[in-house]
């Protein structure tokens, strides 16, 4: 079979073998085609269709505006079907080996363990008995167990053990329990690559088979496996840990923000970007030719992408990059040959995106640098960093795109639902910096049947500070973020118990005739040393917890 079959056999290939369950366990098949008539019950798709160019051309335009193409970069006529999908659920890094972890996916609750093969299982997160959540219970014998009733079910999701069963006189109890239809999960395929764990999100034999025979979308510039080369075999760095958060956003709202160049400058001023520079405003985007673009590279996917010529960052140089959206939500940011950066191949952000349930989403970061002359440093020094560290300046660059994102979710969707206004009629987009807004927006509300959750109304209102709430979004589910917010918690403590003691021993030994003023400055000194630690300690707290985002402070 192909190499992605291979990939799947290795990594966890004994989910796929079919397993019964009742029709209630199985997963719902979103269609297509019976989707679309109920995704926007104000507008008639046919109007959209028709109307979705005009977003960017019924009001007067600056000279650079472009007209979208008719085209959606896909010759397929096969209806695309958000089930039928493989999409990264997490970072492997942030999976507790140890334990069971909860998952969503696509309006589903599941759960994904590790057997002691080393192979990853992903499950209904429910227990067959009364439907506990299995993501509460604990890995023993290599099963999973539930911890309301301790019953236990296998990779293959098969019920193993009922132990109320083996006092119930009848000796073979447990096996009769065990044999009922009614007693199974259904389980997922599963698979790992670039650092993530992919899940597709149908169950039984044929879901197996459907899962083997399409890859998933990865980032076409780099292997699959560590240790990572790109395509021409060059060595390929981690520039910056990899990083996720669970955002409480629509999926359309944050690949909007992917496909908008032009605010990475102005939103993250003085954090990634430059609003000060001259070139601050610049986006220019061209078509992709041939041979770059989306269904090229990705395998055939369906997509937008675009050439961008703007400034990539503070203190960096105008320069272009490939820009690429690949359904169902990989954007990629790759520059050939970085102006700035000297002996490197090439430079590349890949974000992905997972749409969790309605109003949510799962991003997932990574950046990489490729070169055989990549600069020491760059090899170097993200190695040293601890990942927490990092993470802290994805935190403040999500911040700052949540700050607008969260009410412009709520602001669309509100004038769609209660006044028929479809989001091409409520935006202003006169410049040709938002082609591939437009783009995007137009598959999603045709060939996407209104994205993936098309029936969503509007999420309910959060506050800002809601939107930006770090330890819920990503500290407590991060093995590094967590550990680091415990450490300083016990560290801030201590030292400022420390930094008391010391304290009231300067000013005990200072009223004493018997000791020299020496000591008491020592002291005075270890507790003021201990009490600015304990400040630092109870910031990084702070910046692991909540952190207050002023754009204009910036």
């Amino acid at each position: 079979m192909s190499a992605l079959s291979n990939n799947l056999r290795l990594v966890g290939s004994q989910r796929f073998s079919e397993t019964v369950c009742l029709p209630h366990q199985r997963p719902a098949v979103f269609n297509h085609k019976l989707s679309i008539p109920q995704a926007r019950k104000p507008v008639a798709l046919q109007e959209r269709s028709v109307r979705l160019d005009s977003a960017v051309l019924d009001r007067p335009a600056a000279p650079d505006a472009v007209e979208i193409p008719d085209d959606l970069t896909s010759t397929s006529q096969e209806p695309f079907v958000w089930t039928k999908q493989w999409y990264p659920v997490s970072i492997v890094e942030a999976l507790n080996p140890k334990k069971p972890n909860a998952l969503h996916l696509l309006g589903k609750e599941l759960v994904a363990w590790r057997t002691d093969e080393g192979e990853w299982v992903c499950m209904d997160d429910q227990c067959s008995h009364r439907l506990a959540p299995l993501s509460e219970g604990r890995v023993e014998n290599n099963n999973i167990m539930c911890a309301y009733h301790a019953w236990s079910f296998s990779s293959e999701g098969k019920l193993v053990d009922v132990p109320q069963a083996h006092h119930s006189g009848d000796p073979d109890g447990n096996a009769r329990a065990c044999a009922s239809r009614r007693g199974c999960v259904a389980t997922y395929p599963v698979m790992i690559a670039q650092e993530m764990l992919f899940v597709w999100p149908e169950s039984g034999a044929m879901a197996a088979l459907e899962a083997a025979n399409k890859e998933p979308v990865l980032s076409p510039h780099m292997t699959r496996q560590a240790p990572y080369k790109g395509m021409a075999g060059e060595p390929v760095y981690t520039v910056g840990k990899s990083f996720q958060r669970d955002q409480p956003l629509s999926w359309e709202f944050i690949m909007e923000n992917l496909c908008d160049p032009a605010h990475f400058n102005p939103s993250h001023s003085e954090v990634a970007g430059d609003r000060r520079n001259e070139y601050t405003g610049m986006a220019r985007i061209k078509e992709l030719p041939e041979g770059l673009k989306v269904a090229d590279l990705f395998n055939g996917a369906e997509g937008v992408g675009g050439l961008v010529t703007m400034l990539p960052g503070k203190g960096r140089t105008v320069d272009t990059a490939q820009h690429h959206v690949a359904m169902p939500g990989c954007f990629t940011l790759f520059y050939r040959e970085p102006k700035d950066i000297p002996g490197a191949a090439f430079e590349l952000l890949h974000i992905h995106v997972t749409p969790t349930k309605p109003g949510h989403t799962r991003i997932m970061v990574h950046f990489y640098m490729a070169g055989k002359k990549v600069p020491l440093p760059l090899k170097v020094f993200p190695k040293l960093v601890p990942a927490w560290f990092g993470h802290l300046q994805g935190l403040e660059i999500t911040d700052g795109d949540n700050t607008f994102l969260i009410a412009q979710d709520r602001k669309t969707r509100e004038l769609e639902q209660n006044h028929g206004q479809p989001w091409y009629k409520s935006y202003y987009m006169p410049t040709g910096s938002d082609r591939m807004i437009a783009q995007m927006r137009k598959w999603a509300d045709t060939r996407g049947g209104g994205g993936p959750f098309p029936n969503a109304g509007p999420s309910a209102p959060i506050s800002k500070d809601q939107a930006i709430d770090r330890l819920h979004q990503h500290t407590l589910s991060c093995p590094s973020c967590s550990v680091a917010y415990r450490n300083f918690r016990i560290l801030r403590v201590v030292l400022a118990v420390a930094a008391g003691a010391f304290m009231a021993a300067s000013m005990s030994t200072a009223v004493l005739s018997s000791f020299s003023m020496r000591a008491p400055a020592l002291f005075a000194a270890a507790a003021l040393a201990c009490g600015a630690l304990a400040a630092v300690a109870n910031n990084f707290v702070r910046l692991l917890t909540f952190k207050p985002y002023e754009h204009y402070k910036h």
